[in-house]
């Protein structure tokens, strides 16, 4: 599954219980395997400046970095996330 640029926030239906995706743009490059139940995803997103809130915390963060999808885990190359008042979390 690949994808360019697209508009992070028609993401929202899928994670409206947990964050609210208020704008960002991310490309992927990924492979999914396995089931349904069990899906086993491996691949790169790239965040280009994706601004969302957790719910639980309700706290808005800007991101722009790499995260990385392996079988096993989800990796957070050495990232910059910052709060509404653009310090770095």
């Amino acid at each position: 599954m690949n994808f360019d640029n697209a508009e992070v926030k028609a993401f929202n239906a899928f994670v409206k219980d947990y964050i609210t995706i208020y704008d960002g743009l991310a490309s992927l490059k990924c492979k999914i395997t396995g089931t349904i139940s069990r899906p086993d995803v491996d691949g790169i997103l790239d965040a280009k400046n994706i601004v969302t809130r957790i719910e639980y915390l309700k706290t808005t963060y800007r991101i722009s970095d790499k995260i990385i999808f392996d079988e096993n885990s989800i990796h957070l190359l050495p990232t910059k996330i910052y709060d509404i008042n653009k310090c770095n979390c």
